[in-house]
């Protein structure tokens, strides 16, 4: 809410807006609907504001998030470490406090800070999975 007025404010107190050239009078109207609209329900649908006439992209970091994604991504040993090597993870199972553990070792190694594991408080009865078993039969030909 002052985030939206201060935005306001500081829109209305430039002759000509930046925003695509608007007037003074263009930006006043729009700072008056956008407030009433705000005071009513904290947004509005039929006047959003101005906008810019075009948005500035910056193509590079695009690039270097592509380039982080595609050549560098660490995904693939995330999944096989939770998946393959910790299994389920059901609230309250030996294998979540594992794999919360996991994580938290995980972002230490990345060089985060203050790194620690809180408690939510007693869950209760807590959860294993002892045994698998399939039942396989022969198909009789139909489907």
């Amino acid at each position: 809410m002052k985030i939206v007025r201060l935005s306001v404010v500081l829109v209305s107190l430039l002759s000509v807006s930046p925003l695509s050239g608007h007037t003074q009078s263009q930006v006043n109207s729009a700072s008056k609907q956008r407030n009433a609209a705000v005071r009513g329900n904290g947004y509005s649908y039929t006047h959003p504001g101005l906008q810019p006439a075009q948005e500035a992209l910056d193509l590079s970091a695009y690039a270097r998030i592509r380039e982080e994604g595609f050549n560098h991504s660490r995904i693939v040993d995330y999944a096989s470490a939770l998946f393959d090597g910790i299994g389920p993870r059901l609230t309250g199972s030996p294998n979540l406090a594992k794999a919360n553990a996991w994580t938290r070792d995980q972002l230490v190694a990345m060089g985060c800070a203050n790194v620690y594991l809180e408690s939510w408080g007693d869950f209760g009865m807590g959860w294993r999975q002892v045994a698998t078993s399939v039942d396989m039969g022969v198909s009789s030909g139909y489907v």
